[in-house]
This record gives C-alpha cells, sequence and structure tokens, in this order.
C-alpha cells in the first residue's frame, strides 16, 4: 500500500522542523564546543601552572641539596681549621707537641679536602711561623691572599669572640680562593691565627655546576656582596648582581636585594612588581661558612619551561569537542610524568650525596633485606652488588663474618636491633680481623602513621683515627716517663702559686711525697712569709716579660732545714701566667759552702800576695834615693815598680772577677785608648817575646793612621788585663820565629790576635771555659776564662777561629759608644 505523497504545506512544516532542529542541534553543538573549550583552557591552564610549581620545586630541592653538600664539606674543614686552633697550637706553643706536628696535619687534610691550597699559623700579622703549601700553581697565589687575608683581618680576630672568621673571598679569571680564619686563644687573648685557603673550583664543579635542570636556565653562585662565583650561561665572574646597568641578570631586579638577604626561597612571576604573566622561576639557598656567606640559585625562563604546552594548546582548541577525553588523559598522564621525572631527579641526587659520602650507609626493611646502600658500604666490607639481593642474603652475612673476630655476631645483632626498632645506636666500634676499626650507628624509620618501614645503618671507618689517639697517648707517656724520670727536680705551679705536679726527685729534694706537695701553696717550701712574698716581687715580671728565669734561694724542707737551691723557671704563656710555670731545681747547698770557701781561700791569698808586693813597689824607691843608678836602671826601676802597682791593683781586682761570675759587678765606664794600651802591654811581654824569639805585629783595617787612638768605653785595668791575657797567650803558643798580629777595625770595634799555632781540637769547643787548658806547661786555664768575662761585662763579645792551616785568631768586639748596642760574635 503506498501513502499519499505528503502535500506541499505538510512538506513546507516539516522543512521548516528540520531547520529549526538544525539550528537548535547547532546551537547545542556550539554551547557544547563552548564548554569543553573553556574546560580545556581551564585544564591547559592548570597544568601550565603544575609544570612551573614542580620545576620550582626541583629548583629548591636542587639548591638545598648543593647548600647542605657545601655547608657539610666546608664546615668539616672549619672543624678541623677550629680544633687545630683550639687543640693542637695551645699544646705546640706549650712545648707538649713538637712542632713537626702542625706540617704533618696538612696532607691528612688534603686528603680530605683536595680543594685545600695553604694552611699556615701566623704568631704576628707580618709573617708566618708555620706554613704547609701544596703543589698547584694557585697555591702561590693563595699564599699571598692568605697574608694579605691575615694582616686585614688581625684587628677582627682580636676584638671577636668567634671561633672562626672567613673574609671576604678573592676572585681571579680562573680560581675562587675562600680563607678560613681560626684564632688562637688562651682565655681571652690571641696568640695568632691559624688560616686555610681553599680553591672553591672544586667545590662548583662538585656541588654547583651539576645543576642546570632538564636544560632550561641557568645556575648561579654569588657571594655575600652579590659577585657571581659562578654562571653556566654568561661570563660574569666577579660582577656584582646589585649593579644597576645589569640588565640581563638571571634574577630580575625587584628580587635581587630578596635573594641576597633571606637563607633561601623560591619566586614564580615577572620580578619588576607589576603582576602579570609569569616569566622568570627563581629558586636559591644559602650555604653559611662562618662570617661568609654562598647563595645556590637556579633560574629559568617560564615561557621555555611551557612552551612544550604551545602547540598542546592549538590542538586543544582546534579539536575541543572531538579529543576533549583524550587530552584530559594526556594531561593526566603528563602531570604523573614531570612528578616521576622530578622524584627521579631528587633521587639521582640523593644518591650523588650518598655515593660521595665517606661513611658506609646500608638501609634494610622490617625483615632484614637490604633496600638501599652505596659504594662506600660495598667496599668498607668487601662486599659486591649482588650480594645484597634477598636471595643471597646470607652469602653477604658469611663476608661480613669472614672480617668479623665473633662469626655470627653481626647477624644476630641485626635481628635483635629490627626486633626493637625504637633502639637508637650511637658510636658502637667493630673491631675487624684485617686490623681496621669501624663506627656504627643506626636508627629504625617509621611511616607517618607511625608504622616501622626498618632500620638505616651508618658505618665510619676510624682506624686512622684510632691509630692518633694511640700515638698521642703514646706520647703523653713518653712525657710522663721524662718528667718523672728526670735527673733534676722539677715543679709545675699555677694560678696562686698552687703545686699542680712535681716529680720524684723534686719531692725528695724537699722531704716530700709527691702526693703530699700536689696541691699545696708553695709557701710549704718557703722559710718565711716575707720570702715568699720577696720571691714572687723579684721574679713574677721577669716571668711575664717571657724571660728564662735563674736564681739561687734559700728554701726549707718537711723537717725546716734549710738549704740552698738553684731554680731555672719559664712560663708556659707569659700573657697569663695562670696557666702555669715550670721550675727546674737542684740542691746547690754543697756548691754554695765550696763557693764561699774559695771566696775565704782568695782573700787569705790575696792579702799575702800583698806584703811581698810592698817590698817589690818599695825597693825601687829606695834605690831611686841613693841616686847611684844609670839611666837605663832608672827606666828598669820605673817599670818594675809599675809592674808591682798593677799586679797589685789585678790582686784587688780579682774579687771584680769573682763578682763578673756572679753577675753582680758595676761597671765604671771611661774613654780608654786600647793603642795605648797595646803599647804598654807589648812593653811589658818584651822579655817573654824576645825569649820565644816572637814578633808583635800591628795593623790598622781602613785608611787609618797607626798611631790614631781606638777608643772604647770601659775599665783601663780590666782592658789591660784582657788584652794581656789574650797576647801572652798568642805569643806562647806561636812557633819560635813566629809573628802574632793584632788588628783594630774601628768600624766594628773589634781588636783581633792570630798567631800560627793551632788550639788542640779537644779544648776548642770549651776554649773560654774556666780551667780549660792543654799540653802548655804551667797552664791554668783561668787567662782565657777572665778575658771572656771582662769582655762581656764591657757589653762585648768573643770568640775563636782556629785550624792546622790558618793558625789561631781571637777576636774581641767592643762597643763603639757608651749607650752603643752590645756586638755579636759569628
Amino acid at each position: 500500500m503506498q501513502h499519499p505523497p505528503p502535500s506541499p504545506r505538510t512538506s513546507v512544516g516539516f522543512r521548516r522542523h528540520r531547520w529549526w532542529l538544525r539550528a537548535l542541534y547547532a546551537l547545542g553543538l556550539l554551547i557544547a564546543t563552548s564548554i569543553f573549550a573553556a574546560a580545556a583552557y581551564w585544564i591547559d591552564d592548570q597544568a601550565a601552572s603544575d609544570y612551573e610549581r614542580i620545576f620550582n620545586d626541583q629548583q629548591m630541592t636542587a639548591v638545598q641539596l648543593s647548600r647542605r653538600a657545601i655547608e657539610n664539606r666546608l664546615g668539616a674543614l672549619s672543624a678541623a681549621i677550629t680544633h687545630l686552633a683550639r687543640r693542637t697550637m695551645p699544646k705546640i706553643e706549650s712545648g707538649s707537641e713538637r712542632k713537626a706536628t702542625f706540617p704533618n696535619m696538612f696532607e691528612p687534610l688534603r686528603a680530605s679536602f683536595p680543594e685545600l691550597l695553604v694552611l699556615g699559623y701566623y704568631e704576628t700579622p707580618d709573617a708566618p711561623g708555620m706554613l704547609a703549601i701544596s703543589g698547584f700553581q694557585s697555591a702561590e697565589q693563595a699564599e699571598r691572599e692568605a697574608e694579605r687575608w691575615i694582616q686585614e683581618s688581625w684587628g677582627i680576630l682580636q676584638d671577636s669572640p668567634d671561633a672562626m672568621y672567613a673574609p671576604d673571598l678573592h676572585i681571579t679569571p680562573r680560581n675562587r680562593f675562600l680563607a678560613i680564619i681560626a684564632p688562637v686563644r688562651t682565655t681571652t687573648v690571641m696568640h695568632g691565627a691559624v688560616i686555610a685557603v681553599v680553591n672553591l673550583n672544586h667545590i662548583v664543579n662538585s656541588y654547583v655546576s651539576p645543576l642546570r635542570l632538564q636544560g632550561y636556565g641557568e645556575v648561579f653562585l654569588l657571594d655575600r656582596h652579590g659577585r657571581f662565583l659562578f654562571n653556566n650561561a654568561r661570563p660574569v665572574l666577579g660582577r656584582s648582581i646589585l649593579e644597576p646597568t645589569f640588565d640581563d641578570s638571571p634574577v630580575p631586579s625587584a628580587w635581587r636585594l630578596k635573594v641576597l638577604e633571606s637563607h633561601e626561597g623560591h619566586i614564580t612571576g615577572k620580578g619588576d612588581g607589576s603582576g602579570g604573566p609569569c616569566c622568570r622561576l627563581v629558586a636559591w639557598a644559602t650555604a653559611s661558612i662562618g662570617t661568609q656567606h654562598l647563595t645556590i640559585g637556579l633560574s629559568a625562563d617560564a615561557a621555555k619551561v611551557s612552551e612544550g604546552f604551545t602547540s598542546l594548546r592549538m590542538q586543544r582548541t582546534a579539536f575541543a569537542v572531538v579529543l576533549t577525553l583524550f587530552f584530559i588523559g594526556a594531561g593526566i598522564l603528563l602531570y604523573r610524568a614531570v612528578v616521576a621525572r622530578r622524584l627521579s631527579y631528587q633521587d639521582a641526587l640523593l644518591r650523588t650525596e650518598q655515593d660521595t659520602s665517606p661513611d658506609g650507609i646500608l638501609v634494610v626493611d622490617h625483615n632484614l633485606y637490604a633496600t638501599f646502600w652505596n659504594v662506600s658500604y660495598l667496599e668498607q666490607w668487601h662486599l659486591e652488588p649482588q650480594d645484597l639481593l634477598p636471595e643471597n642474603r646470607e652469602q653477604a652475612f658469611s663476608k661480613i663474618d669472614a672480617l668479623m673476630p665473633d662469626p655470627g655476631a653481626m647477624y644476630q645483632h641485626f635481628l635483635w636491633l629490627c626486633e626493637h626498632p625504637e633502639v637508637e645506636e650511637d658510636d658502637y666500634e667493630l673491631e675487624l680481623r684485617d686490623g681496621r676499626v669501624i663506627e656504627r650507628r643506626s636508627r629504625g624509620f617509621f611511616s607517618d602513621k607511625g608504622k616501622h618501614l626498618g632500620r638505616i645503618f651508618w658505618f665510619r671507618d676510624i682506624t686512622e683515627r684510632k691509630r692518633q689517639e694511640q700515638r698521642i697517648q703514646e706520647a703523653l707517656e713518653e712525657f710522663e716517663a721524662i718528667f718523672d724520670n728526670s735527673m733534676v727536680g722539677v715543679l709545675y705551679v699555677r694560678e696562686n702559686r698552687v703545686i699542680v705536679r712535681v716529680n720524684a726527685l723534686f719531692a725528695e729534694m724537699f722531704g716530700y711525697t709527691p702526693e703530699e706537695m700536689q696541691g699545696q701553696s708553695t709557701r710549704i717550701i718557703h722559710t718565711s712569709d716575707e720570702t715568699y712574698a720577696d720571691f714572687a716581687a723579684t721574679f713574677i715580671d721577669r716571668l711575664k716579660r717571657s724571660e728564662t728565669v735563674h736564681a739561687q734561694y734559700e728554701l726549707r724542707r718537711k723537717d725546716d732545714t734549710p738549704f740552698w737551691a738553684e731554680f731555672t723557671g719559664k712560663a708556659l704563656d707569659p700573657s697569663d701566667l695562670a696557666r702555669g710555670v715550670i721550675w727546674v731545681a737542684t740542691d746547690v747547698t754543697e756548691q754554695i759552702k765550696l763557693e764561699q770557701l774559695r771566696e775565704d781561700v782568695e782573700q787569705i791569698m790575696r792579702h799575702d800576695l800583698k806584703n811581698p808586693l810592698h817590698n817589690v813597689i818599695y825597693v825601687p824607691q829606695l834605690l831611686r834615693d841613693d841616686g847611684n843608678l844609670n839611666p837605663q836602671q832608672l827606666k828598669l826601676m820605673d817599670e818594675l815598680e809599675k809592674s808591682g802597682y798593677r799586679m797589685l791593683d789585678m790582686v784587688n781586682r780579682s774579687m771584680d772577677l769573682y763578682k763578673m761570675e756572679r753577675g753582680t759587678y758595676k761597671l765604671s765606664r771611661e774613654a780608654v785608648d786600647i793603642n795605648d794600651l797595646l803599647t804598654r802591654i807589648i812593653t811589658d811581654l818584651k822579655p817573654v817575646t824576645e825569649a820565644r824569639q816572637v814578633r808583635i805585629r800591628r795593623n790598622r783595617v781602613g785608611n787609618v793612621a797607626p798611631d790614631t787612638p781606638f777608643t772604647a768605653y770601659g775599665e783601663n785595668l780590666l782592658l789591660y788585663s784582657m788584652l794581656a791575657n789574650l797576647i801572652r797567650n798568642a805569643v806562647e803558643a806561636s812557633p819560635m820565629d813566629g809573628v802574632v798580629t793584632i788588628t783594630l777595625d774601628d768600624s766594628a770595634g773589634a781588636i783581633s790576635i792570630h798567631n800560627a799555632g793551632a788550639v788542640p781540637k779537644e779544648i776548642r769547643s770549651r776554649f773560654f771555659e774556666k780551667f780549660a787548658t792543654a799540653g802548655k806547661p804551667g797552664g791554668t786555664g783561668l787567662g782565657t776564662y777572665s778575658a771572656a768575662l771582662i769582655a762581656r761585662s764591657h757589653g762585648g763579645c768573643i770568640a775563636l777561629e782556629t785550624s792546622r792551616e790558618t793558625g789561631t785568631s781571637v777576636t774581641v768586639k767592643l762597643p763603639l759608644w757608651v749607650d752603643a748596642p752590645s756586638p755579636t760574635c759569628d
């Protein structure tokens, strides 16, 4: 059955209905497309913002890890330098450790810190007392900068209570030098400073240069003044980020002060304070090393970071309706990929930090299966990575047991720790069979909800540290043995003159035991309160001037018996006597008695010698009065009378020599013409020179007439006695028919007496000591001794040069004027 064809009216109405339907469909499609397009734009914008935030978080994590690594490394070096200044240098200054300890520490420090170039100790800001330098070319420049830093920082170190100071860095086209200075103090007094100079190039290459994220942006390192120490994108080394003309800086101008003044942070925005779309992503963190700050930063162009989203946005706009769900899924996958990439990067940074750690690190789960380890752990326990797989756990513990003195103990202890996750293990030492000592620490770790996840172990090889502690202990024991077994009495006193320690010989000298004297005041060894106070008044000021004090003092024993002791004392720290004084003492009671006996004998001898000398002086006067002597005889009588007077004066002067020995002689200076004195001596020695047929020749250095006065300032008779003894010795030691040469040097104030003979080898080293003589008939060894005493009493010096080839020269140097400084003899 066929339907009738539609009427024209029906056909037009249908067509009109289809048009409205199509219009409604198109409108609906347009509305849906608009809704989906808006949703796509919103999702796209959120994805771009998330990508920027994740990227910025990555930047922040990277700079924080780098900051921590730099602070740990330079902090460890600072701790080592501070320990050297606080502990080691005071021991070296006090003499309890050898000075060689300081340079010997340089190479171990260099092994741990290859960036270390210079290690020095300055007692004054002008020159180093001790200095160790690496072999790098940059070390020479670092040494010069170290001296400059010390000079510039000396006042700061004296005024600052800080244990460490880091001055401004020195930047060159190739190097970045950082100084760490630690003052050496005793209480509040500074005695010097230890300085370490490092080249930051090694630290930059290790911890800063690798930070460039995903190929975007640039890495920079700034000092506290904003100067660039590193930038991977532009040559701005040494340039300040605060320069007003620095338009292409990696940090926009509005953020520069904030980056320098805040400890850490990250900023997303235009950086000019105007708001609007982001143009830079910046993250930074500041590492502090004493007074110095290093800011590590990452800066990226947000447009480049978001560049991958541009084509994505266009596609979503063009195909919003058809591909909305696809792009939503793609956006979710991309977000997850970015997060995974961020976590992967953080994991890589963490593993790098852990693998470069000197400590071995092991992480196990609650079933004692290894989930993480670093290279140091494998090396410490001689393991391979496959040994730590779950199926090879028994094999790993077998290798560990081979190193342990008690096999199986490590495994049982690990099991016990896993059963007690709350236990924290600190500084447990393991002595291995191969001689190494390993320090173990461990902590349990838990989830946010408190679930036990496992335990982390740290292993540190402390073998070298234990060896150093053993060497220190041995050195201390050696010092104790030397102190206790010394052949002289040793006393150590500290604040308020309280006895800290004495050796057995000192205690025995005073009739005590060492234990009885310890903690007592030194008043117990003095005869009275007056002598106790007088001792302090006499010697404390000299100790504060860093003098070595020598003295003889009457003291008393435990039974109140008085005796004489000879003391030698030296302050450990002249600026602070409370730190202690070391005294060395010997009993010289018998020596004092012998000295007194000798003085009595000499007085008797002087008295007995004077009687015949009076006759020698009086007889020439009687013979002259008779008037029957010819001129030649009268001249001889004059000489005889003069010689008698000189001998009488010498007898009277023998007491003066004794005072010179004791250091109590008071010299009366006057101008003495040595030329005239030599003429008299040569005349007096004429019988001796004629008997040995020795000629005496006189020379003058320079263009000076021979008869020009050669003036010295002293006592005429003492100088006569000194030169007469030396010239007589030269004549007697000269070969027959020889020549004795006397040379005067006006410019040096020197009198040199030379003869062709040589001093015997066995007495050369003690030629000027008392009773030093060899092979000389009737020799007493007192002539050269008294000559040396007289020269030194005049503020001069005396020296000997002798050999078989050149003969013997004795040179005396005297001050050229009254207040002239004392000359020195080589």
